[in-house]
């Protein structure tokens, strides 16, 4: 089920600090047995070929301060756990216990120092403000109180009655749970939690539903690798799909792109990848080129490179979709230096992280009988963050061209009667030189697809069905997608 992370942004932070422990089968061990009163949260290690579940269990009477992310699967995975920091001076403890297929269990115990007491204040916080329209699954509310409290939920105008709260009345600090149904209107609608807490000090939450999406854009075929297409009407955002022949079809998709042209590059590429967009060897065209689906006024000339200076030399055109994806056929591999489909990156950067994922997925493709579905992107800044935008002059025509700070990458494939997802990201503003990280993309740059969805606001995969989304969004199977690390 589709579940977002409290306290996301200590979350990330705080990644696989540590290498999960080596597990022999039907296994389980967490990254860290103590943990600081001020730490968040970490990974979960499940080691098996079967399916498994997982539950938390805390000292009798004492409220809950923790969850896992996903509670079920099948396979090896690794499964964020997220814990509230101890505000009490006295340590706590929890056990995660792991039931396997054969009806065997194993329990790991962690344990989590006492805090410094504070002043409580009242508060209440969703674990996300906006959801997709096919979300059904719990958002968590974190109340935080020293004193008694009472939930009531407060429509908008429109439709009512559409969540339910799984506790209306309670004490002290406690995460529980909002369940909203699916909105089959394309309208929003919002639902405000109110909690009002003892002398009637009252605090809100709002909670946002998107309408459900017109699927037929512009005549378009929905197709799997297709992040939800959000074409808000103060942007000039342009969405495209590129066809072109394949061996033995005509008119064959390539790959689209939502374009954004105030930063003149494209905030998702989307594309199949497998051995019959790889192979063949259609060569590198370097045909750069306007895109022609889109005005020429709104893309920005790169005949030549952007020019400039970086920290690293000149300003690469980075590929979102690179050249190497697409070797069937020459008009094939063309399409892939239209001028929408680049972004300024760090030369170092492109030619040695990016490149190196690029070009390990390019070898795996090669090779696989099925599909893989990938999306590639820019992030300029996160969601509800201030980063700032450096800015450059592309000395073609002298545009401003805002640099990214963040990029991402992020895969699906169908294994069996489910499907395994992963996701990579990188900060623009690193010096990634080839001796320092001669073994990268490594689980440093791992996160879920759903944590990258939190912090671009995008809605990945949202063709699946909710159980395949969170099978694919919510845990990374390492070992599965281990051929896309080292070289």
């Amino acid at each position: 089920m589709k579940q977002f992370v409290i306290l996301l942004c200590i979350t990330l932070m705080m990644g696989c600090e540590k290498p999960p422990v080596t597990l022999v089968e039907n296994d389980v061990s967490l990254t860290y047995s103590s943990v600081e009163a001020t730490a968040t949260s970490q990974w979960l290690n499940i080691a098996t070929e079967g399916t498994w579940t997982a539950t938390i269990e805390f000292a009798e009477g004492a409220t809950e301060w923790a969850f896992l992310v996903e509670t079920e699967g099948e396979g090896d995975a690794l499964v964020r756990l997220n814990y509230l920091p101890n505000t009490v001076a006295v340590a706590r403890a929890l056990d995660v216990v792991v039931t396997f297929s054969d009806d065997s269990e194993k329990r790991v115990t962690m344990t989590q120092s006492a805090g410094t007491p504070i002043p409580i204040e009242n508060s209440v916080e969703l674990s996300t403000q906006e959801i997709a329209h096919n979300w059904t699954s719990n958002v968590a509310v974190t109340i935080t109180s020293e004193s008694n409290w009472n939930v009531t939920l407060v429509y908008g105008s429109g439709a009512s009655g559409w969540a339910n709260i799984s506790k209306s009345e309670g004490s002290g600090n406690e995460i529980i749970q909002l369940t909203p149904t699916e909105n089959s209107l394309q309208s929003v609608r919002d639902v405000t939690v109110r909690v009002t807490f003892a002398g009637e000090e009252t605090k809100t939450a709002t909670l946002t539903q998107k309408g459900k999406p017109n699927t037929d854009i512009g005549g378009t075929t929905v197709y799997l690798e297709l992040p939800e297409v959000v074409l808000p009407s103060d942007k000039n955002y342009k969405f495209v799909t590129h066809y072109s022949p394949l061996p033995g079809r005509e008119n064959a998709r390539n790959y689209s792109i939502l374009y954004d042209p105030s930063t003149y590059s494209s905030l998702w590429v989307a594309y199949p990848m497998n051995k019959e967009y790889t192979s063949s060897g259609a060569g590198r065209n370097e045909d750069w080129a306007y895109d022609p689906k889109i005005e020429r006024s709104l893309q920005t000339y790169l005949d030549k490179g952007y020019g400039g200076n970086s920290d690293a030399g000149v300003w690469s055109k980075g590929h979102q979709i690179a050249s190497g994806d697409r070797q069937a056929t020459k008009p094939q591999n063309r399409q892939t230096f239209y001028f929408t489909n680049m972004t300024p990156q760090k030369q170092d950067f492109n030619g040695v992280l990016w490149e190196r994922l690029e070009s390990n997925l390019q070898d795996w493709a090669k090779n696989l009988s099925d599909t893989l579905w990938c999306v590639t992107g820019p992030v300029y800044r996160t969601v509800g963050g201030s980063e700032p935008i450096q800015t450059i002059v592309n000395r073609n025509d002298q545009k401003t061209c805002p640099v990214p700070n963040y990029y991402f990458k992020v895969i699906i494939r169908k294994s069996g009667n489910t499907y395994k997802g992963i996701g990579f990201w990188f900060a623009h503003n690193y010096n990634y030189s080839i001796a320092h990280f001669s073994d990268y993309p490594s689980m440093q740059d791992v996160k879920t697809i759903r944590e990258i969805e939190q912090l671009t606001g995008l809605n990945f995969y949202f063709n699946l069905s909710e159980a395949d989304q969170n099978a694919a969004e919510t845990s990374v199977d390492q070992s599965y997608w281990s051929q896309l690390f080292g070289r």
